[in-house]
């Protein structure tokens, strides 16, 4: 078939959305199709070579924000002026014959900068992410997506169970629950042999300074958390004092690592944390945890649920167990079991010190990693892209017969 792909920034880093979109294209045109991508920039033109086009919004985005004004509309003339047998929409701006949501919330982002940013450093923001506003009250009201097309969305598909949730409600009240479909997330990391995954742990523990016998736990932070790892690093703290040079370190992956550290300091955890920055090697990271901590809620907003789920999946590929708060992104995958009825993780029901400090302590008992850290590795064996994109292709056939397109490329 002739799929359509529309999306909104394509940046290569792991960590964003625009990964996701790389990979699907490429996935795409390895199964046969035809793929075409409209998007709003294209950060790395060679990631897209298996495309028969490609188009761009803004070829060279400088303001490289998530809500650029008119792109929407671009789009929507795109999807309609494109030959295409199906379509499939990444941007939660524009719908699609199967609409897949990936590009962070304008309601989180409003909510966040609020919280996080100066009066000054605000209306800079609002300033240089000027479409944010047109996005909002699209989310708000559901209108985004299908203003103009309401008859174009034919399957919607939400990846894990938060989201699965959100995009019920929201469909349900338009009566078109049953067009939505729930996909795992998938772990994008291959898993390396014993021998390799123990030779980058040693060598990335000793560029951070930590000692090989010491228990890490990994933590994200790709935006803004304010107070919300606290409670961790009270408990991280605590277990210090407790246990001395035998506690866990905190490792965290931080855009804002000045946060981070400063909390740190609010909560006398200095000496018991290291902050990594972001990082294209998310493999080395997890190599140097053993265990990685979720200790964020989910975000409310139209499918904005925390994220698509690929760090507590690649942790899980790479045996590393999950500290998940009820409710985070990675919470459902901490809940699984193996066929040896164990969990991969543990879920915390509260975050507060002393549930996150029980936690910890469970964790690093030896019998209790060694086991969960085999479930972590079984339950990882069914979130693979290969089963990911099995449920994207059944969606866009789907879509496609009821288009009348060919169902068959």
């Amino acid at each position: 078939m002739r799929v359509l792909v529309l999306s909104g920034r394509t940046a290569r880093q792991p960590w964003t959305h625009g990964a996701i979109v790389q990979a699907i294209c490429s996935a795409l045109a390895a199964r046969g199709h035809a793929v075409v991508l409209a998007a709003q920039s294209i950060d790395e033109p060679r990631a897209f070579a298996g495309c028969e086009a490609v188009h761009a919004f803004d070829s060279f985005d400088q303001t490289a924000t998530d809500w650029p004004l008119g792109f929407a509309t671009w789009a929507r003339r795109r999807r309609g002026r494109i030959p295409h047998d199906v379509s499939v929409s990444l941007s939660r701006l524009v719908g699609g014959d199967v609409w897949m949501p990936l590009d962070p919330s304008a309601a989180a982002w409003l909510a966040r900068a609020a919280r996080s940013l100066s009066v000054p450093s605000l209306a800079i923001a609002l300033a240089r992410h000027c479409g944010v506003f047109r996005a909002w009250a699209g989310e708000a009201f559901f209108v985004a997506p299908i203003r103009g097309d309401d008859e174009s969305i034919r399957r919607v598909l939400a990846i894990g169970p938060a989201r699965d949730d959100a995009a019920r409600r929201l469909q349900r009240a338009r009566g078109l629950g049953e067009r939505v479909r729930r996909v795992e997330p998938f772990a994008a990391i291959v898993p390396p042999s014993e021998t390799e995954l123990r030779a980058l742990r040693d060598r990335t523990r000793a560029i951070l300074g930590i000692a090989p016998n010491r228990r890490v736990v990994l933590v994200s932070a790709p935006r803004p958390v304010g107070k919300l790892l606290d409670p961790l690093l009270l408990a991280v703290r605590e277990l210090a004092l407790r246990e001395g040079e035998g506690s866990p370190v905190m490792l965290a992956l931080a855009r804002d690592g000045y946060a981070v550290h400063s909390r740190a300091v609010r909560c006398a955890a200095v000496k018991s944390l290291r902050v990594m920055g972001l990082t294209e090697r998310m493999d080395a990271a997890l190599a140097a945890a053993d265990m990685v901590a979720l200790p964020i809620r989910a975000e409310r907003g139209v499918f904005e649920q925390g994220g698509a789920g690929r760090l507590a999946a690649d942790a899980l590929a790479l045996g590393r167990p999950l500290l998940a708060l009820a409710g985070s992104v990675g919470s459902s995958l901490a809940r699984l079991r193996s066929s040896g009825d164990d969990s991969p993780g543990i879920v915390v029901e509260q975050s507060s010190r002393e549930l996150w400090s029980r936690a910890l302590r469970q964790a690093c008992e030896a019998g209790w990693a060694v086991r969960s850290a085999a479930a972590a590795r079984e339950v990882a064996g069914t979130l693979t892209f290969e089963r990911f994109m099995e449920a994207l292709d059944t969606a866009l056939h789907e879509a496609a017969r009821e288009r009348g397109a060919p169902a068959i490329s």
